[in-house]
C-alpha cells in the first residue's frame, strides 16, 4: 500500500471506532436514566477493546513501516507508535479483565468504559493530526 491508502485505511478504522463509541455513549445516557442495560454495556466494550485490538495490530504491520521511510524523523515516529501501541495493549487487557469480572457494578464498567473512549477519541485526533496528517500526506 502507498501512504496515501494507508493514511485512508486507518482514517477509515477510526471512524469505525467512533460509531462504536458514539454506541456506548448511547448505552450510557441510557444506564443513566436507569435502563438495564449492563449487558450490553458490556458487549459493546468487549467489542470496542477487541476491534481496537485489531487496529492497533493493523496500524503496527501497515503505519508503523510506512512511517520509517518517510523521512529522518520517520524512524522517530514509528518507534514511538509502537510504544505507544504497546501501553495501550497493557490497557487493553487490564480493561477486558476488569469489564469480563462477575458482578461488577455496571456503574463501574460505564465509568471506565466512558474514560477509555475519551481517552481513544484524544489519541485517534492526537494521531490524525500529527502522523497522518504531517507523516503520511501526500504533500508531506
Amino acid at each position: 500500500m502507498n501512504p496515501e491508502e494507508i493514511r485512508t485505511r486507518v482514517f477509515g478504522e477510526h471512524e469505525k471506532i467512533r460509531g462504536i463509541i458514539d454506541e456506548i455513549d448511547d448505552l450510557n445516557k441510557r444506564f443513566g436514566r436507569d435502563e438495564d442495560v449492563g449487558a450490553e454495556i458490556r458487549e459493546v466494550g468487549v467489542g470496542l477493546y477487541e476491534i481496537f485490538a485489531a487496529h492497533l495490530a493493523l496500524e503496527d504491520s501497515l503505519l508503523a513501516p510506512a512511517l520509517e521511510k518517510i523521512s529522518d524523523r520517520g524512524p522517530a515516529l514509528a518507534e514511538r507508535l509502537m510504544r505507544e501501541h504497546s501501553e495501550q495493549r497493557a490497557m487493553l487487557t487490564y480493561l477486558l479483565r476488569r469489564l469480563e469480572e462477575q458482578g461488577r457494578p455496571t456503574a463501574l464498567v460505564s465509568n471506565e468504559l466512558r474514560s477509555f473512549c475519551e481517552y481513544l477519541r484524544r489519541d485517534m485526533k492526537h494521531e490524525e493530526d500529527t502522523i497522518l496528517d504531517l507523516g503520511l500526506r501526500p504533500d508531506a
